[in-house]
């Protein structure tokens, strides 16, 4: 990066105005979400697209050139994403409704916008009002982008400043229709020429990477002056080089970036602040229409009551990301417990689940009413545990992955399993190579799509050589976690 012709200042802390603008200055205001699941707010009272929407215009009032970027992860998972209206699915339905009466500007894929079937992604892309961008995402064919996203953009703010765009997202989603190139130094410095060759006079990244993904970007390519990240769900930044930002995850806070462009030295002056999306901001009416009527419908279509009680917890459950994807919580072990419950008549041995089943990222507050909406927050995709037997030596090598996976959803969770890397203990008793045990499994992990274990595909009677052997179907995870629930707080 250029820093004698780009000064970039950064200041964390709360919303305030940018800078006095002079005669050859634009001013341009963008505000950020990434991973945004819920329409409403958070049991926290934080988050609320309604609130994000009346920001938004308060800032419009200050600045007309004020654009909102999405930085991935919007249409799965959803705690009401798998409701049926009309006989379909939502998928994402009600997510895109509410953007768009938000005002959202621009959007890329994140490795969740692949949890939907082909036809349904391509729904989704085609109701959007604002853009979709991607420069590594192909449909099905390399080269090949998604009908209705542009692979970069540029626009025009005051009238003065063009800004380019160029977007990535990380492979980590396995679907026979989306391609990926994972040269991502290489095509963000495709992009970045042609974006300044177009006459782009600020260029932002626009990412769903992992942090390390977006700062080795960030320090490889020159001439991007901002990159606006998504996928890590707690907010962080790194300024060292090209700045990187990455909000809470349900728009529980959001990145305001002021930008100021001086057109006669081609200076940028940037000054980031985080800001909390709480009940001090009002809803705004039009977006809170659409927001509840979209949830109203999912609720009734699925039959659950939000304010009916299941448990009252008499200690705090950590579903937060950070927390559940090193290591295990409470809310972790009530749930593998659960699926162990619900295998007794099977004699099931161990129960094991990927983390990324849990999508509450949330503090669920001791001393407060769990509802049967709130066991879809905690696991919004739903499905099965289902049993196999699973001979000693490939159930060490899958529980040595999980530890190598901590940090992702490919994390793994268990009962009545301990030890560590090659040594490890079931019911107390090393695990012996030659061996067979009967566990239950969620049923992601059985698909072979989850993170460095492809290994452990085993589906209907479809297993890896002589090493799984398919049993049947324990029961609904969901269940299994209401299950673990009552027992723990009887």
């Amino acid at each position: 990066m250029n820093w004698t012709r780009r000064t970039v200042l950064i200041f964390l802390g709360f919303l305030c105005l940018g800078l006095t603008a002079q005669d050859n200055s634009v001013k341009i205001t963008l505000i950020q979400m990434n991973d945004v699941y819920e329409l409403l707010p958070l049991g926290n009272d934080r988050g609320g697209l309604a609130r994000v929407a009346t920001l938004r215009k308060q800032l419009e009032k200050e600045n007309p050139n004020t654009y909102v970027f999405l930085a991935g992860d919007l249409i799965s998972p959803s705690a009401v994403g798998t409701a049926k209206i009309n006989g379909e699915r939502l998928a994402g339905k009600q997510m895109i409704a509410a953007m768009n009466a938000l005002g959202l500007d621009y959007m890329t894929f994140g490795n969740h916008e692949f949890d939907v079937d082909e036809s349904q992604l391509l729904d989704r892309i085609a109701e959007s009002k604002f853009h979709w961008i991607s420069g590594n995402v192909y449909h099905r064919k390399m080269g090949h982008p998604f009908p209705g996203v542009a692979p970069r953009l540029i626009f025009n703010a005051g009238g003065k400043v063009n800004v380019g765009i160029f977007s990535l997202c990380l492979n980590q989603a396995q679907r026979d229709y989306v391609v990926y190139d994972n040269n991502l130094v290489q095509i963000a410095r495709r992009d970045v020429k042609a974006l300044r060759e177009g006459g782009a006079d600020i260029v932002i990244g626009f990412t769903h990477l992992s942090m390390a993904q977006d700062k080795m970007v960030g320090e490889e390519v020159a001439g991007i002056d901002l990159i606006l990240g998504g996928h890590e769900h707690e907010a962080q930044s790194d300024t060292r080089y090209t700045p990187v930002f990455k909000a809470d995850a349900n728009a529980q806070t959001v990145y305001i970036h002021h930008l100021t462009y001086e057109t006669a030295t081609g200076n940028l002056n940037i000054d980031s602040k985080l800001k909390v999306i709480d009940g001090s901001i009002k809803d705004d009416p039009a977006t809170l229409k659409v927001a509840k009527e979209w949830f109203d419908k999912a609720i009734k279509a699925l039959g659950v009551d939000p304010n009916k009680a299941i448990v009252t917890p008499t200690e705090d459950l950590d579903g937060r990301e950070a927390s559940i994807r090193n290591g295990s919580t409470l809310l972790t072990r009530i749930l593998a417990d659960g699926m162990m419950e619900a295998g007794k008549a099977a004699k099931i041995q161990a129960s094991i689940y990927n983390v990324g089943s849990i999508r509450v990222d949330d503090v669920l507050r001791k001393g407060t009413s769990l509802s049967e909406y709130d066991i879809l927050r905690v696991l919004p995709f739903g499905g099965e545990h289902q049993w196999c037997e699973i001979r000693g030596d490939l159930l060490v090598k899958t529980l040595d992955q999980g530890l190598k996976n901590a940090g992702s959803g490919g994390y793994l969770q268990y009962d009545n399993i301990t030890g560590s890397a090659g040594n490890w203990k079931l019911g107390g008793k090393s695990i012996k190579a030659s061996s067979w045990y009967k566990i239950t499994f969620s049923d992601y992990l059985l698909t072979g799509r989850e993170t460095n274990l492809p290994y452990l595909k085993c589906e209907q009677g479809d297993c890896p050589g002589d090493s799984m052997k398919y049993g049947g179907t324990v029961g609904n995870i969901q269940e299994a976690l209401v299950t673990g629930l009552k027992k723990a707080f009887p």
